[in-house]
């Protein structure tokens, strides 16, 4: 089996403001558009007593982390995943919906994040990217410990225009330069945050 690094750019603040917590049901109709996503999680933990992807979705939107094993660390990392999947899908303008407000005019969604391209980082040794994982921020919710992957990190806006003057530190193969640089771009012209997956 192939691992690798995925990338996706996520406005955190939005993602606090209008999705962790914000109880509101028309995120998790929003996710049940997609069909299969749920089931295929539930699949890939059988056996293992996670909590299951819809109940880890609803906590994650209710706020409220109940569960503190390792395996429903990995589940709710999972479902957060589909969550910053999605995130030009995720949030429907609705004048019934707490982020209307934040809606630009004529637009369908509030964006909070885009999946980036990662044909370089696919797939390729954990040792040559550990340093993205293990220089930076978990992603900044209380969620239990995982036992295995998904492995994550958050690397803040701030951070990423320091990493864009030089990146050399992170410790990268040569051939993932010319990516991950792109990433950089595209978050800081984005003013969002990146958050990564290895799995």
């Amino acid at each position: 089996m192939a691992y690798g690094v995925t990338a996706y750019t996520v406005k955190w603040e939005l993602f606090e403001k209008y999705v962790y917590g914000v109880k509101t049901t028309a995120i998790l109709k929003s996710m049940n558009i997609y069909a299969n996503w749920h089931v295929d999680l539930a699949e890939l933990f059988k056996g293992t007593k996670s909590i299951t992807p819809k109940k880890a979705a609803e906590e994650i939107v209710a706020g409220n982390i109940t569960r503190t094993d390792r395996m429903s660390g990995g589940m709710y990392r999972y479902v957060l995943e589909k969550m910053f999947w999605k995130g030009n899908t995720l949030l429907f303008c609705k004048k019934v919906n707490p982020w209307w407000d934040a809606c630009e005019p004529g637009e369908s969604f509030l964006a909070i994040g885009t999946r980036l391209a990662s044909s370089a980082f696919y797939p390729i040794k954990f040792d040559c990217v550990e340093r993205l994982f293990f220089d930076f921020e978990e992603i900044p919710l209380p969620l239990p410990s995982q036992d295995n992957f998904p492995v994550t990190s958050f690397i803040r806006f701030e951070k990423l225009q320091e990493l864009k003057k030089d990146f050399s530190a992170v410790n990268l193969p040569i051939e993932c330069h010319k990516e991950f640089k792109g990433w950089l771009d595209t978050a800081i012209q984005l003013e969002h945050d990146l958050v990564l997956y290895y799995y």
